[in-house]
């Protein structure tokens, strides 16, 4: 039964996403189109005189504008999609669609389950299409003068040999952190409109926000306060390991904060919520 609830919860996102997605890569394809043509109009303008020169600079302006436009677009991409999935959670459990999904002859730990694993999926989706487009807007839009930006690919890739060689232990820690912060903060927020659904009547959305922020500062400053202590401790013994400890601190609590958020979440939801 989770697989199906996984399946629907996966296509009900994909529907809001999916389009959000292609308008997000439609804009990375004009920036890349706009980074070109600034080039373009830089020889142009670089012109001691001439009206074409003026002309240039004028729409040069313009184009370096759309530039930091869709670069801030897909900049936010990844929120827009974490805000799509908190809101399918909202809908689909504590609006009038909660009545049918709450009658299913299924576990409320299974509904909850295919939500967060579903919210994952798409929060991933999100950070691959931002690397993705990243590439290919540096790839293809930053050569002044070829299509395709060799040079930069090259750099690129020793950078990365570079921190691998020297660093990789450390990047990975760095990115499993990175990875267990993104449980933790679906967890959070699934934790947050819980709370705010069952304990406020009216302005539920208000309410959502509110014990988010007050969960995040919990959970802030008691990360913050052992991870002090901690790396104090690491890096009296062993400057180096310093690092190592707080990346690997900081996923451990990220961790068990998405445990005990998920669970606290199907507690609520199956002995606190009153849809009526």
């Amino acid at each position: 039964m989770l697989g199906k609830l996984l399946k629907h919860d996966m296509r009900a996102q994909m529907r809001v996403i999916l389009p959000v997605t292609i308008c997000v890569m439609i804009s990375a394809i004009l920036c890349t189109g706009a980074l070109r043509l600034a080039f373009v109009l830089s020889d142009i303008a670089a012109e001691p005189e001439g009206f074409a020169a003026v002309l240039s600079t004028i729409f040069m302006s313009w184009v370096v504008l759309f530039v930091i436009l869709n670069v801030f677009i897909l900049l936010v991409y990844p929120t827009i999609a974490l805000i799509s999935i908190v809101v399918h959670f909202y809908r689909n459990l504590y609006t009038d669609e909660g009545y049918l999904t709450f009658t299913l002859p299924v576990k409320t730990r299974s509904i909850l389950t295919s939500k967060f694993i579903s919210g994952m999926i798409w929060q991933l989706v999100s950070y691959v299409v931002l690397i993705a487009l990243g590439a290919f807007i540096l790839i293809f839009g930053t050569s002044p003068e070829h299509i395709v930006n060799l040079s930069g690919i090259r750099s690129f890739f020793d950078v990365v040999g570079m921190i691998l060689g020297e660093y990789g232990w450390l990047a990975f820690t760095y990115l499993i952190s990175l990875l267990a912060g993104s449980f933790y903060g679906i967890a959070a927020l699934y934790l947050a409109v819980t709370i705010g659904c069952v304990v406020a009547k009216k302005h539920r959305v208000l309410a959502s926000i509110g014990v988010y922020y007050v969960i995040n500062m919990i959970m802030s400053t008691m990360m913050s306060v052992v991870s002090f202590i901690i790396v104090a401790v690491a890096t009296a013994m062993n400057e180096s390991a310093a690092l190592y400890v707080s990346s690997i601190v900081s996923a451990a609590f990220s961790i068990v904060f998405t445990v005990a958020a998920l669970l606290i979440t199907v507690y609520m939801m199956k002995n606190k919520l009153n849809l009526s």
